[in-house]
């Protein structure tokens, strides 16, 4: 049997056969290697020669056939018959026109490499030779195991040192919360658990032989760096490191929209005895609870992850919550009562009278006015809905007309 370069089972590759026999020749060659018509049916039971006769070429990669008019018109390389035959006696080529320097050494015609296109899995691949179109610059083809072709400029040199490897390179991969593991690259954010509770963020910024280094990540800023084994993703201190976030904490805003929080992260609290609205930070995230540290002081609380809530009922918000709540129901309003107003610690009250304000708070003004005269001032409106003071001296609001005391 007649052989071929392998040249001819590349893409864009057109074989030019102006004899029948010549045709017979290729296309039994490319019956040994698992070639075939993409309709099957053998190449020999109909080599399809006699359609264009002289002009026949052979697209042995896709299983077709045209015209050598065509294959020009759509920027196929066309070789010969005698371009592409091994003659009797006749080597391969085993050097580039050009110099191809990969990690250092030269590459020639045949030299097996390992090609890391970015998918996760390496290949085993062959340089299988050099092409030139339209006087571009020179193209490096690639051949894999599967004889399925890559090709590469050789004036790429971020994709040679990127992709290209004489020895097979460690493959650095991670584990998601499930198991399944999926290589991981520099700069790729990962999540650590200690104890089943989710600790911390961390980057990828290093990989060291059979260790990944992390840097953790504490309100967007670098705070230390830890190793976890490849592949397995367990720390030197027991800690587990995933791909995807083992829990997604999160917290509402003050209209109750749920958002995600991250450490580091501020949120406000309305305490219910005084009515302070003072701001936290995110500190730590413990199984279904989130730990916030006051932003002045020493102390710190728990809120429950997606409530926000604390064991004394306490709400947590994203944002910054008004100071203020209630609002006036006359109906509710005690017999006597002609003004509703709010004081500075957020609690709504009755009088008889206007009052005037105070430094935090609503002055009854007279003694028939007072608490004790009152007997009512302590009613507290506790209905958070509709509230839309925004100062506490603005809240004061008379008796209607229409409503009788």
């Amino acid at each position: 049997m007649t052989k071929f370069k392998d040249i001819i089972f590349e893409e864009n590759i057109a074989i030019h056969c102006p004899e029948e026999w010549m045709a017979e020749e290729v296309l039994e060659y490319a019956i040994s290697k698992g070639y075939d018509w993409y309709i099957g049916g053998g190449y020999l039971n109909f080599n399809c020669w006699y359609i264009e006769r002289q002009n026949t070429v052979y697209f042995l990669e896709t299983g077709t056939y045209s015209s050598i008019d065509h294959a020009r018109k759509s920027n196929y390389e066309i070789l010969h018959y005698n371009d592409v035959v091994i003659k009797e006696g006749e080597e391969m080529e085993t050097k580039l026109d050009y110099e191809l320097w990969i990690k250092g050494r030269k590459a020639k015609i045949g030299s097996e490499l390992w090609f890391d296109n970015g998918d996760g899995k390496l290949k085993e691949v062959t340089v299988s030779r050099i092409s030139i179109f339209n006087f571009q610059d020179p193209q490096i083809r690639l051949k894999g195991k599967n004889n399925k072709h890559y090709f590469f400029w050789i004036d790429d040199l971020g994709f040679i040192d990127k992709c290209l490897f004489w020895e097979k390179p460690t493959l650095y991969q991670l584990p998601d919360t499930d198991g399944n593991l999926s290589e991981v690259k520099i700069g790729q954010h990962v999540w650590i658990t200690y104890n089943d509770v989710y600790k911390r963020k961390g980057v990828i910024d290093k990989f060291n032989g059979s260790n990944i280094g992390i840097m953790l990540i504490n309100n967007g800023k670098d705070n230390g760096k830890i190793f976890a084994k490849n592949k397995e993703g367990v720390t030197y201190y027991g800690g587990t490191v995933t791909t995807n976030k083992p829990i997604v904490y999160q917290l509402p805003d003050t209209e109750g929209n749920l958002s995600e929080v991250e450490i580091g992260q501020s949120v406000w609290m309305k305490y219910k005895g005084c009515g302070n609205i003072c701001e936290h930070l995110i500190s730590e995230f413990n199984g279904d609870d989130i730990k916030i540290k006051y932003i002045n002081g020493n102390w710190s609380i728990y809120i429950k992850n997606k409530e926000g809530l604390t064991i004394s009922g306490e709400q947590a918000t994203t944002n910054k919550p008004s100071r203020f709540h209630g609002k006036q129901d006359w109906s509710q309003a005690p017999e006597k009562a002609m003004c509703w107003a709010i004081d500075d610690s957020g609690d709504a009250y009755w009088y008889t009278e206007k009052p005037i304000t105070n430094q935090c708070f609503w002055d009854s003004n007279s003694f028939s006015n007072s608490s004790k005269d009152a007997g009512y001032r302590n009613d507290l409106i506790n209905d958070r809905e509709n509230m839309k003071v925004t100062d506490w001296k603005e809240s004061l609001v008379m008796r209607p007309k229409n409503i009788n005391p």
